[in-house]
């Protein structure tokens, strides 16, 4: 039928088990059509692009940003425009120059910038939601070695998007 099965050992006995994949399609699909009876929200973001940046891909995150606005819209709006950059493993200067410029630099973020260049090259593929100094930003590094969008664009937005929504409740909590 329409169900993948794994053969799979647990405590020394193999079983069949669902696909993980196939469950998480069910999962994202039934969360695509709750998205979809939501209301239209305008999420105020400071969009930076870095001069390499492949920008139909920062697009695509985009749009999943959108969707997990839209989810969290009751937990967490931005009520000034967040800054967003988009950058790749080509742009340490420019990424340098824009954390200085929003008042979050630090070491460690240039650390965090180099470790990921060194792991993955020109597939690096970073992402994260910071505060700093009172400021709150958020991050996309998109390797250049990636041409093509695929599943990990439609969710790393919301899984970071959803850290953004944990920090509103448990502030108010």
């Amino acid at each position: 039928g329409s169900k993948i099965l794994v053969c799979t050992r647990i405590n020394s006995k193999l079983t069949w088990q669902p696909s993980i994949q196939q469950i998480e399609a069910k999962i994202w699909n039934d969360l695509q059509s709750e998205r979809k009876k939501l209301p239209t929200v305008s999420t105020a973001l400071d969009i930076r692009y870095s001069p390499t940046v492949n920008q139909k891909l920062a697009g695509t995150i985009l749009i999943s940003l959108d969707y997990a606005a839209r989810l969290w819209q009751k937990q967490y709006l931005p009520e000034t425009p967040l800054p967003t950059l988009f950058f790749t493993e080509k742009d340490r200067e420019w990424f340098k120059n824009q954390m200085t410029d929003l008042g979050v630099y630090t070491d460690q973020s240039m650390a965090q910038f180099d470790d990921e260049i060194s792991r993955n090259s020109d597939r690096a593929n970073w992402a994260g939601v910071s505060k700093q100094n009172g400021k709150l930003w958020m991050m996309y590094m998109i390797g250049t070695g990636k041409t093509e969008s695929d599943s990990n664009d439609a969710m790393v937005a919301g899984h970071e998007y959803t850290h953004l929504a944990q920090y509103a409740i448990a502030k108010s909590n």
